[in-house]
């Protein structure tokens, strides 16, 4: 097998196109009830006589919830791969793609870390967010061959 595909870029047989945080359904559920307990609490403050400050705290206060809460359930972070490179998404839309070109290294997470890191040109390095280890593991093997097989 060599490190090359047909594309140009490494070869992700056996690697999924894209990983995506996985938010706990217990986070979830505790996000909702919470968002539930702050409309409540926002009504309330609403209806016995109001003035502006109110009006405000409570648009204030459902708004940052709500972003939270869209943030957490409907834009986790995800990492994308394809023969381009790496696609970092965050909750402000698709994020940038790193050319795998730049990419010097894949550090698989070890026992105390949540995550494997790519480490670009430059030295900056990026979470792989929702990546297992032996996936990452499998993604530097890849590059490592691709890079030994081009030298």
């Amino acid at each position: 097998m060599t490190g090359a595909g047909a594309g140009g870029g490494p070869d992700l047989e056996g690697l999924q196109p894209s990983y995506t945080t996985v938010v706990h359904r217990a986070l979830r559920w505790a996000g909702f009830i919470v968002l539930g307990l702050q409309v409540l609490a926002a009504v309330v403050r609403l209806r016995h006589g109001p003035d502006a400050s109110d009006v405000v705290l409570s648009i204030i206060q459902l708004g940052s919830w709500s972003s939270w809460l869209c943030v957490l359930v409907v834009f986790p972070p995800a990492v994308t791969l394809d023969r381009q490179g790496l696609r970092f998404r965050t909750f402000l839309g698709h994020g940038r793609l790193v050319g795998w070109s730049r990419v010097r290294e894949i550090r698989v997470q070890g026992r105390w870390q949540d995550a494997s890191t790519v480490v670009l040109d430059g030295g900056k390095a990026e979470r792989l967010v929702g990546m297992p280890a032996e996936h990452a593991q499998r993604l530097a093997d890849v590059l490592t061959t691709g890079r030994a097989g081009g030298a």
